[in-house]
């Protein structure tokens, strides 16, 4: 082997171990996401109140944020616009009977993660909605991200829908949802840890509350919001500057090997 050659093959080890530095690296920046997310708040409502909450025909006694009426409301400031909100949520099939006189559909379990004051017009929001559909074979529950109408409206009966994800049928009870969303506008939804839904939008830049609304017995648990959107536990911001320090270091190893080429 002349020495031309046997000083490419070190150069290519070397850039060999480079490129795996540079994926440790990546790693390492991407967790980092992971363990600097910082608690805003939560309420688990172990000790069966509502304090922080404005409600309205709904009621901690049992341990979760529960509706006792159709049309229950819960709001809690929260000024969050960037970051993740995970809940348990309870899905359950519509109830109807005669002495109600219609179908209790009229507000299905509905998050407003990021929302101004329900009561304020116009009412500005982005919810994570719940609501099914009727099969052949049984009732299929359906999740969707939604925003408020530029035009006007409440948030049901007019509203834009960004995104939305069917699960199978009958799979109602509860779940635990993730929301994320980066200051690009980017909402990720995750359901039971698998992500089903996503849309870009960054129309909304504030908030300054979180809302729950629902029928009568439908109810929401262990909320946290924390101010890290994670991406599967990593940031989506730190999956770019991990991307672009690796090209950078890349780009720097080549022009390298080829000087000494």
């Amino acid at each position: 082997m002349n020495g031309k050659n046997s000083v490419e093959v070190i150069w290519r080890k070397r850039a060999t171990r480079a490129l795996a530095l540079v994926f440790l690296l990546g790693i390492l920046i991407s967790t980092t996401g992971l363990c600097s997310a910082a608690e805003v708040w939560s309420d688990n409502f172990d000790d069966c109140n509502c304090e922080g909450w404005t409600i309205d025909s709904c009621s901690a006694a049992d341990g979760t944020l529960r509706s006792l009426s159709t049309g229950g409301f819960a709001c809690r400031e929260s000024s969050i616009t960037e970051g993740t909100w995970s809940f348990d949520l309870e899905l359950k099939e519509y109830v109807s009977g005669p002495e109600l006189g219609f179908e209790m559909g009229a507000v299905t379990p509905t998050v407003f993660f990021m929302s101004t004051h329900p009561e304020e017009t116009p009412w500005y929001f982005y919810s994570v909605y719940s609501t099914l559909v009727y099969t052949q074979t049984g009732t299929k529950p359906i999740l969707e991200i939604r925003k408020n109408n530029a035009n006007g409206g409440g948030a049901f009966t007019t509203w834009v829908k960004l995104a939305s994800y069917d699960l199978e049928e009958d799979d109602f009870g509860w779940k635990h949802i993730d929301v994320a969303r980066t200051a690009g506008g980017q909402i990720t939804v995750w359901l039971n840890g698998t992500m089903v839904m996503q849309a870009v939008d960054n129309e909304i830049s504030t908030s300054e509350y979180f809302v729950f609304m629902a029928n009568e017995d439908m109810a929401i648990d262990n909320i946290v919001l924390d101010d890290v959107p994670r991406f599967a536990g990593i940031t989506v911001e730190l999956l770019a500057v991990g991307a672009v320090v690796s090209l950078v270091i890349v780009a720097s190893i080549l022009w390298v090997w080829r000087r000494r080429g």
